[in-house]
């Protein structure tokens, strides 16, 4: 992976630097959401029935093999996205220092603006906190990982709860956490496929509120138990690496760090049977099918780590919310959304009834703690090469 890695960085350093040459000549013509709407078998072969049988072959068209077809799809939307920075009028450190409670009157956001065009969007000091890649994840990598979730239907199930819960000892009735509450899931008429639910996986992580140096890392209880969850696993294995390259160009030194984190449990007693079948670098990955999700922040990782949310299904339309940026993001199946979640509220309103389901992937602080592993910092635009040029002769948006 390592070697793949560093390809795709050297080549999105040569993409960005030939952009800067082409609006320096004014010639540039960024690729569009759209042409990213494509089926990926149509990336794969391309097609030289154009070029007659006896043609010599340097006239003939090269095919790409599928991996170089995803990496150039990736390289496609990173640089297009990179070249097209939205601009906060804040820094994000200040911003992740106020009080979460604070942040609105502090930072008041301007009223809710739709976007549907690939943006990141920055804070005063070009730190890249949202990374917005509409139509990014190809079809066939797309059904691999609704197709997965099936699988699953039954621990899906199982994870949804009572909107209360009645305590034993005193009797008295709390509210279920919004995660798993009844009143948040979707029942999807048209498309029984996929069961309601939220279901978390982790190659180790700890329970919860059990972190001291007297606890140990341990994978997933679903993964240490249910056949289910090894079978969704093994089906998930392309697009996980497809989503691991897009981290590695997005965050590099997040990607590196949480290689090293993977690497480590990998070797580890307790948690390599299943770490050494676990495709993704990020310490989990919540399955959330066909649910509602309220305004929240994530409290597990660090403010400048991103968290990944892959968006798949047989809907058409949906919105993640940024209420705090005054931004929402149209959220259609394709859609890849990589941000500091730790920081950056996010909801997800209600879409239709058709099934919608979301792969939430997420870093554990306590895990790279655990493991001696550093925490990375925050992404700037000034760590692409050849985008600082680049963006000098491009205009620059404002909310």
């Amino acid at each position: 992976m390592v070697s793949d890695v560093s390809f795709l960085r050297a080549a999105l350093e040569r993409r960005l630097r030939a952009a800067y040459t082409k609006l320096c000549h004014g010639s540039l013509s960024l690729v569009s959401t759209a042409d990213l709407n494509v089926p990926f078998s149509s990336l794969v072969a391309q097609s030289s029935s154009s070029v007659p049988a006896g043609s010599p072959p340097k006239n003939r068209i090269r095919r790409r093999s599928e991996a170089q077809s995803s990496d150039h799809r990736l390289l496609q939307a990173v640089s297009a996205v990179l070249l097209n920075p939205i601009s906060l009028p804040w820094d994000v450190v200040d911003y992740a220092a106020t009080p979460a409670h604070e942040r609105c009157e502090k930072f008041p956001p301007p009223p809710l603006v739709h976007l549907s065009s690939a943006a990141t969007l920055v804070d005063v000091n070009g730190v890249i906190i949202v990374w917005y890649l509409p139509n990014v994840l190809p079809t066939i990598l797309q059904k691999e990982l609704l197709d997965a979730v099936p699988v699953i239907n039954p621990l899906l199930s199982q994870s949804v709860k009572p909107n209360t819960v009645r305590c034993s000892r005193t009797g008295i009735a709390k509210p279920t956490n919004w995660r798993i509450a009844q009143k948040n899931f979707i029942t999807t008429a048209h498309s029984p496929k996929v069961a309601g639910g939220s279901v978390n996986f982790s190659p180790g992580w700890f329970a919860q509120g059990h972190t001291s140096s007297t606890h140990c890392l341990r994978p997933s209880l679903n993964l240490r138990k249910s056949v289910e969850a090894r079978a969704w696993l093994s089906k998930t294995t392309r697009a996980e690496m497809f989503l691991n390259h897009l981290l590695s160009l997005t965050h590099p030194a997040l990607f590196d760090e949480a290689s090293k984190a993977l690497s480590l449990l990998q070797s580890h007693a307790d948690t390599k049977s299943v770490a050494r079948a676990w495709t993704s670098v990020f310490s989990g990955v919540a399955v959330i099918a066909n649910r509602v999700t309220p305004k929240h922040t994530d409290r597990f990782g660090a403010p400048s780590w991103y968290d990944s949310l892959a968006s798949v299904g047989l809907f058409s339309q949906a919105s993640l919310d940024l209420p705090g940026l005054g931004i929402s993001l149209s959220y259609a199946p394709g859609t890849v959304v990589n941000l500091c979640g730790n920081i950056i509220e996010h909801e997800v309103k209600r879409w239709g009834k058709q099934d919608r389901v979301c792969y939430a992937h997420f870093m554990r602080k306590a895990v790279f703690d655990r493991l001696g592993v550093a925490s990375a910092s925050w992404v700037k635009q000034v760590d692409f090469g050849g985008l600082a040029d680049a963006l000098a002769r491009r205009p620059t948006c404002f909310v």
